[in-house]
């Protein structure tokens, strides 16, 4: 079958999976859903067959959505969805509608935390997550997230700069906007991911390590402005800082300047986030 074949017959049956949605039960719809997902062979039923469950679900906070998640949880829903991520990791699309999935169900349905600790589920949304992001250096920020700067030493070597007067900052070539495109969804997903799995005293454990530390940190830092993912951030480092180990790892990581900086680009912009960064700052004075 063709690439274009197989599209196709996707659209074709993300229509008639609509058609379906409206006609039978709600369990017998999600069970119906889930195992196409099990039984998928190619990337592209994968990718339709996430998709689909994606656009199944809802954010809004309405009993129809809270149902659908609790049913979606009790089919097992929520393994088999970590388990084609890691099937699937390979797939950036595939892998941009799976987090999207996993961070809406966490939201609407409190025990879908505890499932996702207790079947290794972080490691396997980051593993997907890292596959996929943008690194520091395509942003030209340093480890640190510093502006990287060229000198005679690495003028020559940094493949992100520009030519510019040695020793002083140069312009970097930033991503594309469809290279953004991809990768801002997939990471604002992860961080939203990872700061509703902080609030629950089971999983903030699993969460409040430097390998998920540094992911949030650096996707704060590669898009600054953005709304949904720095509230989230915030609200990541101000729950998982109840643990002073945890609270002095981030202190080590400078995250005073960090949250700082959040402050000051939403102070007169937006209150929601500022509501969620002064606290996190507050916690560090």
């Amino acid at each position: 079958m063709s690439t274009e074949k197989a599209e196709n017959d996707a659209n074709a049956g993300d229509t008639q999976q609509d058609t379906d949605a409206h006609t039978m039960p709600l369990a017998t719809h999600v069970k119906a859903m889930l195992e196409d997902l099990r039984d998928v062979k190619t990337v592209v039923q994968a990718v339709n067959c996430m998709k689909i469950l994606e656009k199944f679900i809802d954010v809004l906070d309405s009993d129809k959505e809270r149902e659908k998640a609790r049913t979606i949880l009790d089919l097992n829903g929520i393994s088999t969805i970590v388990v084609a991520l890691w099937k699937w990791a390979a797939s950036q699309e595939f892998s941009m509608y799976a987090l999207a999935t996993l961070c809406d169900l966490v939201y609407l349905e409190e025990d879908s935390k505890k499932v996702i600790v207790d079947i290794g589920g972080v490691d396997t949304i980051l593993m997907a997550a890292k596959k996929h992001s943008l690194t520091d250096a395509a942003f030209g920020l340093d480890q640190y997230g510093t502006p990287v700067v060229a000198n005679k030493e690495t003028s020559s070597t940094v493949g992100s700069l520009k030519k510019g007067i040695t020793g002083k900052r140069s312009k970097t070539k930033l991503p594309t906007k469809a290279q953004q495109s991809k990768d801002l969804p997939l990471k604002s997903n992860v961080v939203g991911l990872l700061g509703s799995l902080s609030f629950s005293d089971v999983s903030r454990v699993v969460v409040a390590n430097e390998e998920c530390i540094d992911f949030v940190m650096s996707t704060m830092r590669q898009y600054p402005h953005h709304s949904h993912m720095q509230k989230w951030g915030c609200i990541y480092f101000f729950q998982i800082a109840k643990d002073l180990e945890v609270k002095k790892m981030l202190e080590d990581k400078n995250i005073i300047t960090h949250l700082a900086k959040v402050v000051d680009n939403f102070r007169r912009s937006d209150p929601l986030v500022l509501e969620k960064a002064k606290p996190a700052l507050k916690l560090f004075l």
